[in-house]
């Protein structure tokens, strides 16, 4: 799920952790994400297969003054915990139609899946 906010598009999927780095009158604001695995061909001769793991870069957005920096971290610290209980509860649909996603086909999947698990 990639939502853009303050000018940054992130996949809230992937994300692992937000820090902030202060210095003398602003900072970054750092986002991390968990690292990408993927299944790789080792040795095409007997099929082996492994699973690999690639680090994700983070992504920062330098802030000029504190008081931007602490609302905008305070800002996607919400938005991510919002998202993050909304997953739990199977709810991701929902929290797309309350912020403005409209992905019908998204939607109808995860409305699918959820009552599949009711059942």
């Amino acid at each position: 799920m990639v939502y853009e906010h303050g000018g940054l598009a992130l996949n809230l999927f992937k994300l692992k952790a937000i820090k902030m780095e202060k210095d003398d009158r602003g900072g970054n604001l750092i986002f991390e994400f968990h690292n990408l695995f993927r299944e790789v061909q080792v040795d095409k001769d007997q099929d082996l297969w492994e699973t690999r793991s690639y680090e994700d870069s983070p992504v920062s957005q330098y802030f000029d003054d504190h008081a931007d920096l602490v609302l905008h971290y305070e800002e996607w610290t919400n938005l991510w915990y919002q998202w993050t209980g909304y997953v739990k509860r199977g709810d991701e649909a929902l929290w797309r139609q309350q912020n403005g996603f409209v992905d019908a086909f998204w939607d109808a999947a995860q409305e699918e899946k959820k009552s599949e698990k009711e059942e």
